[in-house]
């Protein structure tokens, strides 16, 4: 009731979302921002599980939640006086905030779509009660020849049965509707129409920034093959290691399917001293050693869960305490007692021993202190900045690093400060890291041209995934008033952030249900205390009476049936599927198998 009210009063909203997978089990978030008089209020509306993950499947999750808002608001004593059109929530939808994958991109072209359309059937229905209805019967008159043509003429149509002519005229009558409703939007003047039509779809700061890093890591694997330069020493596992001893097609396999340098070394160090399993890997040990050695505790950054920036961190970690991560890993051999490294052990101190796999540590501390953090900062502020105002802050980030690739000794040089090396001008992330960098530069003779091609590779990929920003493109292009409808937040961290306390929640809370769940989350967040405080006496006997009968539905329990008939309706569908394509490759061969050869050529 609390957001159907504030949607209905409301200039535009914008929706964000995100999916996860936990226990097996697709999940959604999904969450909006209320915007009217310039201002913005975020709200948040639960979790629900999906039996996939699907563009099409996360749609109609959107298009459920709001029937289910508009629902209960429309049968409470408010709702009755004052009753809400469920169609208000697309049309007054304004943007969307997701991640950069094509599902999410394909999804809000549905969302876009779902906006569209409901505009059209509201128009349509307004302007439908207000003709005369001479004029509504020539529209359905003409309407119905084309739903005739399009069936293949008078005498296709006149072979329809009683039930396919009943679908046919609803179907004539959306047609109507539509029309009119087209007609009533072109009607408009200019500028009203550009309002009504305002949607921008954009994608997170984060995922931008993580992406950029990926393609710029991309740039860098190449970089060693395309100068006829050994790349870093393989980090292979155990089975690997083993079948490559044998040498020949063995040892080649292991090697195509092996991996080595700084993102593989920053993942096995973040599982040997930081594990996400507290029963594994150093842990406490490590990080006691390191108050020894420093005088401060010291925690290795969280790769071993994929903690967002955790390479770039763990590779000016690495870099900083280079001579202390090897000694630590000494001493660990030490005093075991056969005196030797388990292979994660091994692997770890022989990436540390590489050079070149130190050059593309340098690399990415330096990547991630002069941008990644420098951005973040600002996409993550305090003040929530609104992503369609981030246009500038994408030029600047590509302009520093053209000025970079241009001029590495803005990294590299003896001079080099943060003054021109960083994107904001602010001092170093970690000073201590980029120091180290310094005093190993005379010892890394590809740093240079490593730097290079990683730069290049990050400017591609910011270019391609800031491609919303572009002159023309669908922010460029907003007018003020067009600007004043939409607010996105600049990542998805609100979205990703309430998946992640799901998870921790279920595993506490073993037995809450769903429903439990979301109703705690979003009164805490949603500021529903005070919305309820407002609610008259039959207004509150009627969310009690709903709360019971919703309570004794068993609704969790049908929610986990749904799931479970899902996945045995997919997989009939694919045994099915597997079934025909095996009958038909059969049949192939059994034709070529009946066939017989013509042996003599006077035949042909």
């Amino acid at each position: 009731m609390q957001i159907v009210e504030e949607v209905e009063h409301a200039d535009s909203i914008t929706l964000s979302g995100d999916g996860t997978l936990h226990r097996n089990i697709p999940y959604d978030a999904r969450q909006l921002e209320i915007i009217k008089d310039g201002s913005h209020q975020h709200r948040t509306l639960g979790i629900t599980s999906a039996h996939n993950h699907t563009s099409d499947t996360q749609l109609e999750g959107w298009k459920t939640t709001t029937t289910t808002m508009y629902g209960v608001y429309n049968s409470s004593p408010r709702g009755k006086t004052q009753p809400a059109d469920p169609r208000t929530f697309p049309i007054k939808t304004t943007g969307m905030m997701t991640d950069h994958a094509a599902d999410q991109k394909k999804l809000a072209g549905g969302v876009q779509d779902w906006k569209v359309m409901s505009d059209r059937e509201v128009r349509g229905e307004k302007a439908q009660a207000a003709m005369s209805i001479p004029e509504l019967v020539l529209v359905i008159a003409e309407e119905t020849m084309a739903a005739v043509e399009r069936a293949g003429g008078t005498e296709a149509w006149g072979q329809l049965t009683a039930e396919q002519l009943s679908a046919k005229d609803l179907e004539i009558g959306k047609e109507v509707i539509l029309r009119l409703g087209h007609e009533a939007f072109e009607a408009l003047p200019e500028e009203e129409r550009e309002l009504a039509e305002v949607f921008v779809h954009s994608g997170c700061c984060m995922h931008k920034d993580l992406n950029a890093m990926k393609g710029g890591y991309t740039r860098l694997t190449e970089f060693w093959t395309a100068n006829n330069l050994e790349g870093p020493e393989l980090l292979m596992n155990r089975d690997n290691e083993e079948a490559a001893q044998y040498g020949g097609g063995a040892r080649a396999r292991a090697q195509e399917k092996s991996t080595g340098g700084a993102i593989k070394l920053t993942d096995l160090a973040g599982a040997l001293f930081r594990h996400k399993d507290d029963k594994k890997g150093q842990q406490d040990a490590f990080r006691y050693y390191f108050e020894a050695a420093i005088g401060k505790l010291f925690t290795f950054p969280d790769t071993s869960n994929t903690r967002f920036g955790s390479n770039g961190d763990a590779a000016s970690v690495l870099v900083t305490y280079l001579p202390l991560m090897c000694s630590y890993l000494e001493q660990l051999r030490d005093k075991k007692a056969d005196g030797r490294w388990n292979h994660l052990e091994q692997n770890v101190y022989r990436g540390l021993q590489c050079q070149n796999t130190l050059t593309e540590l340098c690399v990415i501390s330096l990547y991630s202190q002069a941008i990644s953090h420098p951005y973040m900062q600002e996409v993550r502020g305090p003040d929530r900045p609104n992503h369609i105002s981030l246009g500038p802050l994408h030029e600047r980030v590509k302009t520093h690093i053209r000025r970079l690739i241009v001029d590495p000794d803005l990294l590299l040089g003896p001079d080099a400060s943060h003054v021109t090396g960083t994107l904001d001008g602010q001092i170093w992330d970690r000073p201590e890291a980029f120091a180290a960098v310094q005093r190993l530069v005379p010892t890394l003779p590809h740093l240079r041209g490593a730097l290079i091609a990683f730069l290049e590779g990050t400017l591609e990929t910011w270019t391609r995934f800031a491609a919303e920003f572009a002159p023309g493109g669908a922010i460029a292009t907003l007018t003020k008033a067009q600007q004043g409808l939409v607010y996105l937040p600049a990542t998805n961290d609100a979205n990703e952030g309430s998946l992640g306390s799901f998870r921790v929640g279920s595993r506490n809370a073993t037995n809450m249900s769903l429903g439990q769940w979301n109703g705690r989350e979003m009164y805490k967040k949603n500021e529903t205390g005070t919305y309820v405080a407002t609610l008259d006496a039959a207004t509150l006997k009627y969310l009690r009476r709903m709360y019971r009968v919703v309570d004794g539905s068993g609704v969790e329990k049908q929610r986990r049936q749904s799931l479970a008939i899902a996945a045995a309706e997919v997989a009939t569908q694919k045994r099915a599927h597997r079934e025909a394509v095996l009958r038909k490759k059969m049949a192939r061969q059994y034709k070529l198998r009946v066939l017989k050869p013509l042996v003599n050529l006077a035949a042909l």
